[in-house]
């Protein structure tokens, strides 16, 4: 099953590769972009498109991380407040 799932990754990989190869090929030409910088900026417009969705992918990870890192400490927190109790339940004269 494991097999599988790699050899079926590696067939999705290879057909996203050759996609982007071929859009990248289609969409060469320069578009000029004003970043409300003042300065306007020329570049294949496939590039621009990679650009953007690599910053895309980037913040949503670290969106997910924030998200994570909240779970983690409420399960620190939930995993003492279970100790604590357990401790209280364990003492004799209750």
């Amino acid at each position: 099953m494991r097999q599988l799932k790699v050899g079926i990754s590696i067939v999705l990989f290879v057909l996203v590769l050759v996609y982007a190869i071929a859009f990248s090929a289609n969409n060469s030409e320069a578009v000029a972009v004003d970043l409300l910088t003042g300065a306007v900026i020329e570049a294949p417009l496939s590039l621009w498109l990679g650009a953007v969705l690599l910053l895309g992918a980037i913040a949503g990870y670290l969106l997910s991380s924030l998200g994570k890192a909240k779970q983690v400490f409420e399960l620190r927190r939930l995993r003492r407040e279970v100790k604590q109790l357990q401790e209280r339940a364990s003492k004799p004269g209750l």
